[in-house]
């Protein structure tokens, strides 16, 4: 994968994670903010593939970006929000504003978005495996 569409990849993922969270707001994205955290997490595949160097990437490294990308736009989708009124899916909100966590999916959503949360924090670790063990090989050659 080329540097640039790695970039443009994990700005996609972030741009979309912040537009859905962003359309949904709560207590949930409150606390995200506010902590340096939450913000540090979700800038890591971009801090990342920023310091890429012109190298092609390839699957040992790529695979686990794109991952990533994929597990913080999903988590940003499903995990659920409260405000000071109720709780809801940020996704089933855009869909069908006003259910709450009283829509059928909600549940099967809101497990989705843990495990997405878990990704997340899995793929920045292996992203930075990944990178680590490419540039060793590199120095071997």
């Amino acid at each position: 994968m080329p540097r640039t569409l790695n970039i443009a990849v994990q700005l996609t993922a972030l741009g979309l994670a912040a537009v859905l969270r962003l359309t949904a707001p709560g207590w949930l994205l409150i606390i995200f903010v506010v902590s340096l955290i939450g913000p540090a997490i979700a800038l890591a595949p971009l801090s990342f593939a920023l310091r890429q160097g012109p190298d092609r990437l390839r699957a040992p490294v790529a695979i686990p970006f794109v991952g990533t990308a994929a597990c913080l736009v999903a988590a940003a989708a499903c995990v659920p929000e409260t405000d000071d009124q109720r709780d809801f899916v940020p996704l089933l909100e855009l869909v069908r504003p006003g259910n709450g966590l009283h829509h059928p999916a909600a549940e099967a959503l809101s497990t989705v978005g843990w495990v997405a949360v878990l990704g997340v924090f899995v793929g920045v670790v292996w992203i930075a495996a990944a990178l680590g063990r490419a540039r060793t090989a590199r120095t071997r050659r």
